[in-house]
């Protein structure tokens, strides 16, 4: 879909949509574990990874104390693109009052 040598697929950012992301296909080197994500351009950090195997999750990049960090929010699949933008609006609720949501959702996981 996006074959334009000027495109890195891990630099591409555009509003998500539901078609672009049905349409959307892995672009990078598997062997190399190249990540391939759509970047959305209404909310910044929010994207669509796309995996070699065809799966697609969406994700939410942020900075905590410096460090840049990377939540899996969930697969397409399961939810849908607006569902995916309200809980990362969540998330970066959370990192604007000092929490960091990668530490709670590890924290939530140990307890089950």
């Amino acid at each position: 879909m996006w074959s334009s040598s000027r495109l890195s697929p891990t630099r591409l950012s555009m509003t998500l949509t539901k078609t672009i992301i049905d349409k959307a296909e892995y672009i990078g080197d598997s062997a190399t574990g190249e990540r391939c994500v759509i970047w959305d351009g209404s909310l910044a950090g929010f994207g669509l990874r796309v995996y070699p195997a065809g799966k697609k999750s969406f994700i939410l990049s942020y900075r905590y104390n410096g460090r840049k960090r990377l939540i899996i929010i969930g697969q397409y699949v399961l939810l849908t693109l607006e569902q995916a933008r309200k809980e990362a609006k969540k998330y970066l609720v959370d990192v604007i009052q000092g929490d960091d949501p990668l530490l709670e959702t590890k924290k939530e996981g140990a307890c089950r």
